[in-house]
């Protein structure tokens, strides 16, 4: 019983000790974004890591606004908005997120690069129209 009320309590106390490090992890997630935006665009030739990363950067820069509201909100003592779970789901969402991407960029992303380098090649022999 504990347990469920220490998550879903309105307004937490007031202590909270781990804004800095929240505050932290929001500025790295926008760092991250930030950069990652930077990395896709310098990569004009890579069209696979482009297209397999293209949406990630817009998911980091909206979950280190949902964790800048959060803090307010938990700043503010504002009820509901303050709630620990918000946090948690959030923290959730943000780690799935980092292990997904990169599991895909581990295994996934070098298999997609070596079919798309291999579908090149075999369309070099293509015959394409003339232009007359």
């Amino acid at each position: 019983m504990y347990i469920l009320e220490y998550f879903f309590t309105p307004m937490p106390s007031l202590q909270f000790p781990y804004l800095k490090l929240l505050i932290a992890i929001a500025i790295l997630l926008l760092a991250a974004s930030i950069a990652l935006r930077i990395v896709i665009k310098k990569m004009k030739e890579d069209k696979v890591f482009k297209k397999t990363f293209r949406a990630l950067p817009g998911k980091l820069q909206t979950l280190s606004i949902f964790e800048f509201l959060y803090i307010i909100c938990r700043y503010l003592q504002l009820p509901f908005l303050s709630a620990r779970i918000l946090n948690y789901l959030i923290l959730g969402i943000a780690t799935f997120l980092i292990i997904k991407n990169l599991i895909v960029y581990f295994k996934k992303y070098p298999e997609t690069k070596k079919e798309y380098e291999k579908q090149k090649q075999l369309n070099k022999y293509i015959p394409r129209k003339k232009h007359s």
